[in-house]
């Protein structure tokens, strides 16, 4: 059993409600055990995340005019680094146009680091005056478990977890669904080539 799972398992055993230094060693835990599998998982470019906001939905950073000032991102991808981007309570959907000049999205990147992406923002009339955010300077930093939590308007510690929950149970069923196109694919050339025995047999005879 993993040392993690172990881990994880006895602060679950000791029938008490989680504190917030539970929650952060049961994610320290998590993500030590998804980052061998992050080279595997399907990820998104940080560029395909929809957190700002145009009218009453999301867009992401590929579709406002502009390129925002890019800080701390990897040269050679930029905003199109990969990762696993969790949004959380800090989106135009739960607090509203109107509040907000800078959010942040947290995100594990394809080699396993935990990164914060801070995004400043300016409010525009957008089309009919009905409200459009723009990014217009994006700062990606390493990170803690510990940070994140003392971000503003970060979401509880609790939500983030049920994501990498989520996030595992996806990368399962793809997994499985890979699985099962590839035996129905053995199967089929398995009968094929038991066909062409039994033909090439009748034809040496």
């Amino acid at each position: 059993m993993p040392q993690g799972h172990s881990d994880a398992l006895w602060l679950f055993m000791r029938h008490k409600k989680l504190e917030d230094a539970d929650w952060i060693r049961l994610i320290e835990y998590r993500l030590e055990e998804i980052r061998p599998y992050l080279k595997d998982m399907q990820l998104k470019p940080f560029s395909d995340i929809e957190f700002l906001q145009t009218e009453s939905w999301l867009h992401n950073l590929r579709h406002q005019q502009g390129q925002p000032e890019i800080v701390g991102f990897p040269s050679k991808h930029g905003l199109e680094v990969q990762g696993l981007y969790f949004i959380g309570k800090d989106t135009p959907a739960h607090r509203g146009l109107d509040r907000r000049n800078r959010t942040s999205v947290f995100g594990i990147l394809r080699n396993g680091k935990l990164v914060r992406i801070d995004v400043d923002l300016v409010k525009e009339g957008g089309y009919k005056g009905r409200g459009y955010e723009r990014a217009t300077r994006v700062h990606l930093s390493l990170t803690t478990v510990e940070a994140m939590q003392a971000t503003p308007g970060f979401e509880v510690l609790a939500k983030f977890c049920d994501f990498l929950a989520e996030q595992v149970e996806a990368f399962v069923e793809r997994r499985r669904t890979l699985y099962e196109d590839a035996q129905a694919l053995g199967r089929q050339f398995s009968t094929e080539q038991a066909l062409l025995t039994v033909l090439n047999q009748r034809g040496e005879g």
